[in-house]
């Protein structure tokens, strides 16, 4: 997961794959230079609190279950319709 991402909306939600990928934060007053390992700078603004990163974070978990819930309900409905659909083949002796 892609930490300047998740505070800033930023760039990519998931960090790439490669090897020993680095993010490093140099705090001033109020800018902060993010640097990962290739050596790419962004600025950010580093006003974010810890607490309303806890509270973002809160809110994105209870989004993400309630998406898992809407993936859950949909597979069952996706069973049901399959099922339906069996049926009325069966009944009009047509193979499933």
């Amino acid at each position: 997961m892609n930490s300047h991402w998740l505070i800033t909306g930023e760039g990519e939600p998931f960090l790439s794959a490669e090897a020993g990928t680095t993010t490093n934060i140099n705090n001033s007053k109020n800018k902060g230079t993010v640097q990962n390992n290739t050596g790419n700078h962004n600025t950010i603004n580093n006003n974010v609190t810890l607490e309303e990163c806890r509270r973002e974070l809160a809110a994105s978990q209870k989004d993400n279950d309630h998406l898992r819930e809407q993936l859950k309900l949909k597979d069952e409905l996706i069973a049901a319709k399959d099922e339906t659909i069996n049926l009325l083949r069966s009944s009009y002796g047509r193979p499933n």
